[in-house]
């Protein structure tokens, strides 16, 4: 983008007093295991676990108790209907193969109702379970990949600000400290840069970055603009991904420092991150 265009964005953006979002996107839930935001303990509970592969299909499992104390489950599948929407029959299962013993199928038993629900971000939503009111949910969140932030990215940033569409390309240098965010992204072949920050939000397997901003060399105005992130996150081969604000995507892959401050280095077998840059035992991709 031109320095005269992306100023005209910054302008308009700082014009505007409302507060800034990130576009809104379908709320796909993200699959795992997830918990009853008001019931949630370090003792045994009720849960679910929602299944999706990559569409709106999807598989979810309840966990919970019958009025005796003994265990059960029940199971429901359909799809997600104007993005965020899922409601299925509850069904319960019987007379399976127990643990242990000999083989046998297992049959539809019990339809409980009807199970709704409605994901208001990819890791949080409210649900309505036969017999009871809604109550909200959320991923379940078992560990902290936060440090695998902490780490320099080639990457790209595909900018749609105010219907100004643009390709950025450079080093990214993401500093994660404690719920402080930070990242600077700096253009290839030039000593022009974006600064992002705000505060790192867990969000299930993935992070949002909230009451942020973001200011940029070359603009007219160096004041801040509102900006954040939604599902952020860094996989276990260093791939960089996260929705920002106005319709920006984020993309990059984690490579190793080098001597270079302006330029960022071609990704190669060389340089790529490695499993302990990622905070993991073993290398994924070996």
């Amino acid at each position: 983008m031109s320095k005269f265009l992306r100023s005209l964005v910054a302008a308009s953006i700082a014009t505007f007093s409302v507060a800034f979002s990130v576009a809104a996107w379908a709320a796909l839930p993200q699959p795992g295991l997830w918990s009853f935001t008001t019931e949630a303990s370090s003792k045994p509970g009720r849960g679910l676990q929602i299944d999706r592969q990559g569409g709106e299909a999807l598989v979810v499992s309840y966990y919970g108790y019958r009025e005796d104390g003994t265990a059960t489950f029940y199971q429901a599948t359909g799809k997600i209907t104007e993005g965020k929407n899922f409601s299925a029959d509850l069904m319960g299962y019987q007379n399976g193969r127990a643990l242990g013993g000999k083989a046998r199928d297992g049959e539809v038993g019990r339809n409980m109702g009807k199970v709704r629900l409605t994901f208001t971000t990819s890791s949080t939503a409210t649900i309505t379970l036969p017999g009871e009111k809604a109550q909200s949910v959320a991923k379940y969140t078992f560990d902290d990949t936060r440090a695998r932030l902490n780490n320099r990215f080639q990457a790209v940033m595909f900018e749609s600000s105010y219907g100004i569409t643009d390709t950025l390309k450079g080093l990214m240098n993401v500093k994660v400290f404690g719920d402080d965010f930070s990242a600077v992204l700096q253009y290839d072949g030039s000593k022009e840069y974006c600064v992002f920050s705000g505060k790192l939000v867990p969000s299930g397997s993935s992070f949002r970055v909230t009451n942020g901003s973001r200011v940029c060399t070359g603009e007219s105005s160096a004041t801040p603009t509102p900006y954040g992130f939604a599902d952020l996150s860094v996989n276990e081969a260093g791939v960089l991904s996260a929705r920002g604000s106005y319709g920006d995507v984020l993309s990059g892959v984690c490579v190793r420092a080098t001597s270079s401050t302006v330029a960022a280095p071609t990704w190669n077998q060389t340089n790529r991150c490695t499993s302990e840059d990622l905070g993991l035992s073993a290398n994924p991709n070996n």
